[in-house]
């Protein structure tokens, strides 16, 4: 196992490859500038702001994986505000939830089955309440 998110297992195994690519983690600070008059602006640091996370998975049904099924899920967890904590490599990396989902169709069959698609995840943080 690679990592998890919610009830979603990122593995490479012989029966299914569902991993993560281009996993990019990007967070800043809440600044507020005030302008002051004859001079230049004044920063003032107010907290981090909230983090986000963005990757993307290939979905294929060569590789174990139901395209479809999949992106339902990713939509229902999407459309729900679902909570979700995100591990890799065994190291908790807080919860999160599905700010923006992204599909792409690849390859339907000749009865409009989904054999392989691609999803662009972004992740919000979500602090603890």
């Amino acid at each position: 196992m690679i990592g998890t998110l919610g009830r979603a297992v990122f593995e490479a195994s012989e029966a299914r490859v569902f991993t993560p690519t281009g996993f990019a983690r990007r967070g800043s600070p809440r600044i507020e500038e005030h302008a002051v008059v004859g001079q230049k602006s004044q920063l003032e640091f107010i907290a981090p702001a909230l983090e986000e996370v963005s990757f993307s998975i290939r979905l294929d049904a060569a590789l174990g994986v139901a395209p479809l099924k999949e992106l339902e899920r990713l939509r229902a967890s999407r459309d729900k505000g679902d909570i979700l904590p995100l591990a890799i490599g065994g190291k908790y990396l807080g919860d999160w939830m599905i700010a923006d989902l992204q599909e792409t169709w690849r390859q339907v069959d000749n009865r409009g089955r989904l054999l392989l698609a691609e999803a662009a995840i972004k992740l919000k943080e979500v602090k603890p309440q």
